[in-house]
């Protein structure tokens, strides 16, 4: 646990600052697999994991239209046209089989969404490495994803993020890098209070020692009203994420 080097405790001072990322706090990327990288080399699934609780009527509705992608429903379907044959799959057998037997043609979101679910039920990348796990939140939410940049997850993105990764693989422990990046997404957000319900049990304490507002925390903790206007920002925005997520796990 703390696997913290030398650029990943300068990213987490920058985005808890102002959000920049100048190239000299950028991490060296020649040493960072892609996702895809790291599903080619690494072949062994993890523990078996049961189909999505979502389903769809057809494969290619779910596909064709945009507005209607979800995450565990990508998934389950899946699981249930090839069951856990596609976890092994290389990409370009992926692309031909969607567009050959459902007549689907893979955008770039799709793509990376497919190879992030490779990724997590295939390793525990996801859950040891904030490189990782930031790529893997980008395509969760269908954000675009560059390997060549830092990307700073937005709090909400990081939590829908997280509870998709709960469902496809429970409780996969974290290691203290990713409550790290957290908590530095969330002082750039100027978030003071990361409920254990959405984030990870071990962000607040990363937030707490980022100069957090500790008397206003405590308040949206124990939902006690002290009447301020910063009180209500914190408690609507909390409830933004947790609608957010809601709606990115329906």
């Amino acid at each position: 646990m703390g696997r913290f080097d030398q650029h990943t405790l300068d990213f987490m001072e920058k985005v808890a600052t102002d959000g920049e990322t100048p190239a000299e706090h950028k991490p060296d990327l020649t040493a960072l697999r892609t996702m895809r990288s790291i599903v080619k080399s690494l072949a062994d699934p993890q523990k078996a994991i049961g189909k999505a609780l979502v389903s769809s009527a057809t494969m290619k509705t779910v596909f064709d239209k945009e507005a209607s992608l979800s995450v565990l429903g990508i998934y389950g379907i899946l699981n249930d046209a090839y069951e856990r044959a596609w976890w092994e799959w290389e990409p370009e057998t992926l692309w031909q089989t969607l567009k050959l037997e459902h007549g689907i043609e893979t955008t770039d979101e799709l793509k990376n969404l497919i190879m992030a679910l490779q990724l997590t039920v295939k390793t525990n990348q996801p859950f040891e490495n904030w490189h990782v796990f930031e790529k893997v939140g980008h395509a969760f939410n269908f954000n675009p994803v560059n390997f060549s940049l830092l990307q700073p997850l937005e709090p909400h993105e990081a939590a829908l993020a997280l509870a998709l990764l709960r469902k496809i693989r429970g409780d996969t422990p974290y290691e203290s890098e990713i409550c790290g990046y957290l908590a530095a997404s969330a002082k750039n957000a100027g978030l003071v209070y990361l409920d254990p319900e959405i984030f990870t049990a071990n962000c607040q304490a990363f937030l707490d020692k980022m100069g957090n507002n500790i008397h206003l925390k405590n308040a949206v903790m124990q939902k006690r009203d002290i009447g301020t206007a910063a009180y209500k920002i914190q408690v609507a925005r909390l409830k933004e994420i947790t609608l957010y997520v809601k709606k990115g796990l329906s």
